[in-house]
């Protein structure tokens, strides 16, 4: 109204702050009669596309306060321009996204983004530290309540992911209703068992699902039970070293097949060890089984040849073997080659003299 009452440029440089709607604001600034606009703050009265947006943006180097339309998608709310004080909320159509789209909305204005229509979105657990701080400051608002977070590294600490899921219940007032998602196949590492029990105690309150992701220690030793547990909750591979104190009665009772545990039998268990027994412990592991500690072994003719035909089990040649039931002279003497020990068993009643002689060692 002021630049239509007069023909001479109106010199506006005291001006600090304008309000209008989008139209009168472009009006304004494109008027020809009005001079010295461009550092002052717009208030924009009315929502804004992200178009219309970026054009107020355009116009001054000050602070563009505004609403920005719920119609407008993630995709189209990442272009905004500069660092304004917008009111954002997510679309409903974008109840599925990216912590990095959402990270990079929330450096285009200072105001809380409105997250309530989010429902589940995908990240990398960098990123999620990111914006589990950027909730925190306030930076988003309405973040709190069931939410699904599809976690896209393919390899990921335990204890980040541990970390991760305790801010989430904090964010969300100690609840636990965020359930995370890892990438199918993943490798989840670098903790002891401590850890890795906190991440079943989090997989059994259904925040976090656990399916075929491999299972890697990386620091000292794990228990059968917590050993078994992993096995029973992922379809992948469990790396582990088993606690070298375990009995050979316990090793014995290890779940799964597949797995990678490092296995040394314990000097307690030198002797009383059963060749069956060897055979379960050396059928858990695709590591080879240290048995350098055994120096006695018991079984039957087909246990015991069976076991020591096995590739990945090492330290067997010098112990004693027990043989449950008859054997033929042949037999003794497949036993005999085996071991430089003593073999403890006997011979079938029905054996001849002359084939007795052949039986081989002392």
């Amino acid at each position: 109204a002021i630049d239509n009452a007069t023909t001479v440029t109106v010199d506006a440089s005291a001006i600090t702050s304008i309000e209008g709607t989008f139209e009168e604001i472009t009006a304004l600034y494109s008027s020809s009669g009005i001079s010295d606009l461009g550092d002052e703050n717009i208030i924009i009265d009315g929502d804004l596309t992200v178009g219309e947006a970026n054009i107020i943006d355009a116009l001054t180097e000050g602070t563009v306060s505004g609403t920005i339309s719920s119609t407008e998608r993630v995709s189209s709310l990442t272009g905004l321009t500069g660092n304004n004080a917008y009111q954002i909320t997510i679309s409903e159509e974008d109840a599925t996204t990216t912590s990095d789209e959402l990270i990079t909305i929330n450096s285009k204005t200072t105001l809380g983004i409105d997250l309530t229509n989010v429902t589940a979105f995908s990240s990398s657990i960098s990123d999620l530290e990111i914006f589990a701080n950027a909730i925190g400051e306030g930076d988003f608002i309405n973040a709190e309540g069931s939410v699904s977070i599809s976690l896209t590294d393919s390899t990921l600490s335990v204890t980040a992911l541990n970390i991760a899921i305790g801010t989430a219940n904090s964010l969300n007032g100690d609840a636990t209703s965020s359930v995370f998602l890892i990438s199918s196949g993943a490798t989840i590492n670098g903790g002891d068992e401590s850890a890795f029990r906190a991440l079943l105690t989090n997989e059994e309150n259904g925040q976090v699902l656990i399916t075929d992701q491999n299972l890697i220690v990386d620091s000292g030793e794990i228990s059968i039970e917590t050993a078994n547990d992993l096995d029973a909750t992922t379809e992948g591979i469990v790396t582990a070293n088993i606690d070298i104190n375990a009995t050979v009665d316990s090793l014995a009772t290890l779940e799964g097949t597949g797995n990678a545990y490092t296995i040394k039998i314990a000097a307690a268990d030198a002797t009383g060890s059963t060749a069956e027994e060897l055979l379960a412990i050396d059928a858990a592991t695709t590591v080879t089984v240290d048995a350098s500690a055994i120096t006695s072994i018991e079984g039957t003719f087909e246990q015991i040849t069976a076991l020591y035909s096995v590739a990945d089990l090492s330290g067997l040649g010098d112990e004693n073997i027990i043989i449950e039931g008859d054997l033929t002279v042949e037999q003794a003497n497949i036993i005999d080659d085996l071991t430089e020990g003593t073999i403890t068993a006997d011979i079938a009643a029905n054996t001849t003299l002359a084939n007795l002689k052949n039986l081989t060692g002392t």
